[in-house]
């Protein structure tokens, strides 16, 4: 739905929990979430390919770039938390080979596809490094 410059999205993460996000501008300072629901059986996996994007990250240590993972409490939905403040619009993160290769099979481990919104801070406290 479109109101004016408003773009509402909605994103289910359990059948019960619906959030409702709006996108405002894109500038060189991005934040989105990315959530998807796995496989039962490819969590361990996932989990696996995801520590070694924090080692390439640890290693690289990209300016600007604030990045999370989370397993919710039904053992198999994650959401991914990005902000990276690129005035290319590039993205250190997409970028390492190690996130190229967790992104690789990320098709056959999931259950529910990977949903990708924007985000539009309203308010933080100590969350993205501020």
């Amino acid at each position: 739905m479109i109101v004016g410059q408003f773009k509402r999205n909605r994103i289910l993460l359990h059948p019960w929990f619906v959030f409702k996000i709006v996108i405002i501008n894109r500038g060189p300072d991005m934040k989105h979430m990315v959530s998807y629901t796995l496989k039962a059986d490819r969590v361990a996996e996932n989990e696996r390919l995801a520590a070694a994007v924090y080692e390439a990250l640890e290693q690289a240590r990209p300016p600007g770039l604030h990045y999370a993972t989370f397993r919710l409490e039904d053992g198999v939905s994650f959401i991914h938390i990005v902000s990276h403040e690129e005035a290319d619009g590039s993205n250190a993160l997409t970028s390492l080979p190690a996130f190229k290769a967790f992104s690789a099979g990320i098709k056959e481990r999931c259950a529910t596809l990977p949903v990708r919104v924007e985000l539009t801070e309203i308010g933080s406290y100590g969350f993205f490094g501020k």
